[in-house]
Parts: C-alpha cells; structure tokens; sequence
C-alpha cells in the first residue's frame, strides 16, 4: 500500500509539472500523459517510465530530482508517515550476516564486548544509528533484560559494516539491538 502510494504522489507531481510545463523539452508530452491518465495506472507508470529514462526534475529551480535509477533528491524538505528500506537484516550469528539492508536486527552475544554488523550498505560517510532492544524479532532469540550502560559504533568499513562495543558484557542471554544506516 506504501509503494502504491508513493508511486502514486510521484505520477501525481509528475503529471503536476508537466502541466505546468516544468520540465524542460517535454511539454509535448502533457496531452499524451494526460490522454493516459484515465486509463490502467500501470500504463501511466510504464509511459513514465519510457518518457524519462533520463530522470526528471520539478520546479522552477530543480528543487526535486528523480534520476534514473529512480533515487529522490530535493533542495526541501520531505515529510512521508513511514520510511521504509528495501530489505531489513536480521541475524543473531556473529558477525551479523545483513547482506544489503540498511536497517535491521543483530545480536551481542553473551559474555562478549563487540559485534560486527556485515552490510555492503555501509560507506565512509555513513552514520549508524542503533537502538537496545529487550524483545526482537529474531527468530529463536531471547534478548538480555538488562540495558547496557555504554553503547558506540567503534568501526566503520566501508561496503564491508561497522562493529559495535557494549559496557557490560551481557550474561546468559545476548544483548539485542536494532540498527538503521543512513548515507
């Protein structure tokens, strides 16, 4: 239902600023998307898609850009009820295996002062925020009730993840936590 949404504001602006002739050279787009526009959503979608294979951008300055590759950028600000990421990671292995995901689960494990967290999602200017958790979704995991009183990302390597230490070391039962990488 997100995506559907989000595709939908962003049809919705781009069917806005052709209208307005905001985008330059493609005005003689306007009446055949909006010939479209009644039709199948996904032929609307699709017609977008072959018109700009190039990106697009809106506003009287580029205040928003949608390249190719279908990345957002804006000058303003963006407001959205939920950010949602392409894949979550979850792991209570150590090293935590989360393959791509730039938010997700992973374990300290009882006794031990680190964790590395694997995901390629992770660069040189990336800021890692984590999160104690006392329930997880991990499978088959049962998180430590007691907070740790010192938490810090220790190491950031580049499309490799980043290692965290904890104060204590947890007993019995690993130290859960939560993470999100933002770029």
């Amino acid at each position: 239902m997100n995506k559907f949404l989000l595709i939908a504001v962003g049809v919705a602006i781009l069917l806005g600023g052709l209208a307005l002739g905001q985008i330059s050279g493609i005005k003689s787009q306007v009446s055949l998307l909006a010939s479209k526009a009644g039709e199948n959503f996904g032929a609307v979608v699709h017609n977008v898609q072959e018109q700009f294979s190039a990106g697009a951008k809106f506003g009287r300055t580029d205040q928003l850009t949608i390249s190719n590759a279908g990345a957002l950028s804006t000058t303003g600000a963006l407001t959205a009820a939920v950010y949602n990421t392409a894949t979550i990671g979850s792991s209570s292995s150590s090293p935590a295996a989360l393959g791509s995901a730039a938010a997700g689960h992973f374990v300290v494990a009882a006794s031990a002062t680190t964790a590395n967290a694997s995901t390629t999602v992770v660069t040189v200017n990336s800021s890692v925020y984590l999160t104690q958790e006392l329930v997880t979704p991990i499978a088959g995991t049962t998180c430590n009730t007691a907070l740790a009183s010192g938490t810090a990302v220790s190491l950031i390597t580049p499309a490799n993840g980043f290692q965290i230490k904890v104060q204590p070391a947890p007993t019995t039962n690993p130290y859960c936590f939560s993470y999100r990488v933002s770029n």
